[in-house]
């Protein structure tokens, strides 16, 4: 009876563990059909078994093991630890799948690598599944382009990274990121292309850590509705990189994130051959080599403006637009709160904030304000533009630091259609040239209004307040100071294809603290302008030394040649001998050239050339 009773004991137990499966670990990384992987003892222990886990076993991978899933095989439940990695097909084994017909789980720091090009539904996650928010899923292969990869799971993800290689094609990911939301890093790897939402639904989604894209990201391809997107880290394109954030679709688009770089050859659209708002919010750096456009859009009518914020730019290259699309009377917006440096590097680099003045034979009337809160500096390759506007609408310039030119171009109101001339208003910290070319009014003008409330120093380039028609005004509150024999001040100049337009309208300079022209050129006109061109001095001291010059090309028709006005009381005093200056000031009256003088050490040349 004692030896039935034991059997039956033993029986039972036999029963019970085939019911609910025993439990393997994988304690060294191994393939799933290698019995060195596994141990029955636990994380800690090592017994390996006789046989590799089946049907109604459990499966727990240990941390810093890495088990590969090279075989067809069906289990009732897997569990992938912290510091565990489980790839489901690996090699040449891509064909091969675990089917889980319980419960998945990956833990929180726990990686899980879906490499087979089974389908999971019907595999791996055919039962369900849990994802810790700081877990990992990694797919390198897939089944279907028209597959999801939410389909058939149960569980939001942590980290996801989409590395499957789609060629041309796009993969359709509906709901990543809505109906299953990310709980960190999200990556799109190189070679696949993805978008997230082709319905017609105003959708939202969080990336609470980074936001890489080295292949192809949409976030809503084709349809109508708006975006919004927060990563809460930084985001970066590489250098095959494309973001669009609205692709060929109505809507207003709004994008949040810490600091972003653009690698060389990456490019970030916020609407993409739509049509809507896009606002872009940048709370760090911006780090730009590749392209950058919030809106993209160069053949569609009644588009939305941009509003594009960062905390700082530091540009080296690529193409950089705030819109190239078609608005009426809306109001462009960027606003750097730090320093903005732009340096170009290759030829085929520009800067052009609103990049099109006309679409379709519609004209492009959208305003633009551009404000920097610290410094702006502009140098680098000799043929590229920062351009601010192409459009009709008004320019607004402000610059709380001094706004430095070491190369390339900068221009204001320079467009190619000279029709899209517009006003400029321009406020300056301080204003400091040693090379390249600086135009504050490239195009024809209703007015150009200059304030510069710190000083002016230019010691190399060539700096044009205007170069068209219209009026314009520039105060300098400091000192104006101007030396060596290559700088250039035109108060009415050349364009920027060196083309001299006579001015209608008058060009005045005022100088509040000192003025010293050491060397270089002042030009009061490049062209036979009809209109005059004047100089006010307000401030304690004049000085130019014998190698500067000041000159005019014609007489024009006005009443005067070109005018100075010294305002600040005092006693004037000759520098050189008497005798030279009357014959200067001879020389320049019969030039046409009336100074009226209350005060400063004076000495001026004036030719008529």
């Amino acid at each position: 009876m004692k030896k039935l009773s034991f059997l039956l004991v033993l029986f039972c137990l036999l029963i019970s563990e085939k019911i609910d499966g025993a439990t393997y670990y994988v304690t060294q990384t191994g393939n799933w059909n290698a019995l060195t992987t596994w141990s029955t003892g636990g994380c800690g222990t090592f017994i390996i078994p006789a046989t590799t886990p089946g049907p109604g076993d459990n499966v727990i991978v240990c941390l810093g093991c890495t088990l590969t899933v090279n075989i067809n095989v069906t289990v009732a439940n897997i569990t992938i630890n912290s510091g565990g990695v489980m790839q489901n097909g690996g090699g040449s084994t891509t064909n091969r799948s675990v089917t889980v017909t319980g419960n998945l789980i990956v833990n929180n720091g726990g990686t899980l690598i879906q490499n087979s090009i089974l389908n999971a539904t019907t595999t791996l996650f055919a039962g369900t599944e849990t994802f810790g928010p700081s877990s990992t899923v990694v797919v390198s292969n897939w089944s279907s382009l028209t597959q999801p990869l939410i389909t058939s799971i149960n569980s939001n993800f942590g980290s996801v990274s989409l590395n499957w290689n789609t060629g041309v094609n796009w993969w359709r990911n509906n709901g990543l990121g809505t109906t299953r939301t990310l709980g960190g890093n999200f990556t799109v790897g190189a070679n696949c292309q993805t978008y997230l939402d082709s319905s017609n639904a105003n959708i939202t989604i969080a990336v609470p850590g980074n936001l890489t894209v080295n292949g192809a990201l949409r976030v809503k391809n084709t349809n109508s509705g708006n975006v919004t997107m927060n990563v809460t880290g930084n985001t970066a394109l590489g250098a095959a990189g494309t973001y669009s954030g609205i692709f060929s679709g109505n809507g207003n688009f709004v994008f949040t994130t810490n600091a972003m770089s653009t690698t060389a050859g990456g490019t970030y659209n916020g609407i993409h051959l739509g049509t809507g708002n896009s606002t872009i919010t940048l709370a760090g750096l911006f780090t730009c080599a590749g392209n950058f456009y919030a809106i993209n859009s160069p053949s569609l009518l009644n588009n939305g403006v941009p509003v594009v914020s960062m905390n700082g730019l530091a540009y080296t290259g690529g193409v950089f637009i705030l819109t190239n699309g078609h608005n009426v009377g809306g109001t462009a917006s960027l606003n750097i709160t730090t320093n903005a440096g732009i340096s170009f590097t290759s030829s085929a680099d520009r800067v052009w904030l609103l990049g099109a003045s006309s679409v379709s034979g519609n004209n492009v009337t959208t305003a633009l304000n551009l404000t920097v809160g610290g410094n702006l500096s502009v140098g680098g390759f000799s043929t590229c533009e920062f351009k601010t506007s192409e459009a009709f609408g008004a320019e607004v310039i402000t610059v709380n630091g001094t706004m430095t030119c070491t190369g390339a171009n900068t221009l204001f109101n320079g467009g190619v259609n000279e029709a899209s001339g517009h006003k400029v208003t321009a406020t300056l910290g301080g204003l400091v040239m040693s090379g390249g070319n600086a135009w504050f009014s490239e195009n024809g003008s209703d007015s150009t209004l200059i304030t510069v409330n710190g000083n002016v120093q230019l010691s190399g380039g060539t700096f044009i307040i205007k170069s068209s028609t219209g009026y314009a005004r520039m105060t300098v509150n400091g000192n104006y100071s101007q030396n060596l024999v290559g700088s250039v001040m035109y108060m009415h100049g050349p364009d920027r294809l060196g083309a001299a337009t006579p001015g209608n309208n008058f060009t005045d300079l005022r100088v509040n603290g000192t003025f010293t022209q050491s060397g270089g050129v002042m030009h009061f006109d490049v062209a036979d302008s009809p209109a005059e061109q004047r100089v006010y001095i307000n401030g304690s001291a004049y000085t130019i030394s014998n190698v500067a010059q000041m000159l005019r090309a014609g007489a024009g028709t006005s009443a005067y040649f070109a005018r100075i006005y010294f305002e600040y009381p005092g006693t004037m005093t000759y520098f050189r001998n008497l005798s030279h200056n009357i014959r200067q000031c001879k020389q320049a009256i019969r030039n046409g050239c009336t100074v009226n003088v209350t005060s400063g050490p004076f000495q001026i040349s004036s030719h008529n050339t």
